[in-house]
């Protein structure tokens, strides 16, 4: 099943496949990457995020993958740090 399903009536064929295939992209890398993520709620990310950089006016799969994976990066490290210092007894930046 697509994680773009709900939006079958709202963006055009073409646009739906940009998403398909930026979405597969995504995911290659994030498989390529050895690194354990929930597939759930990674999916769901990585769908809302791919939709909301559609809707702002990009249509280049490439830059799609390169945004998406810089996102999830940033919430990584952030959760890394985050982590880190829960272990410490610390709360770190919401």
């Amino acid at each position: 099943m697509s994680p773009f399903q709900a939006h079958y009536g709202i963006f055009t064929a073409e646009t739906l496949a940009l998403l398909e295939t930026a979405f597969g992209e995504v995911r290659k890398d994030l498989q390529r990457s050895g690194r354990t993520f929930d597939q759930t709620s990674t999916r769901n990310v990585v769908a809302e995020l791919l939709v909301d950089l559609v809707r702002r006016g990009e249509s280049d799969p490439r830059t799609l993958r390169d945004l998406v994976l810089a996102e999830l990066g940033a919430c990584s490290e952030h959760f890394t740090q985050s982590t880190r210092l829960a272990d410490r007894g610390l709360k770190g930046l919401s």
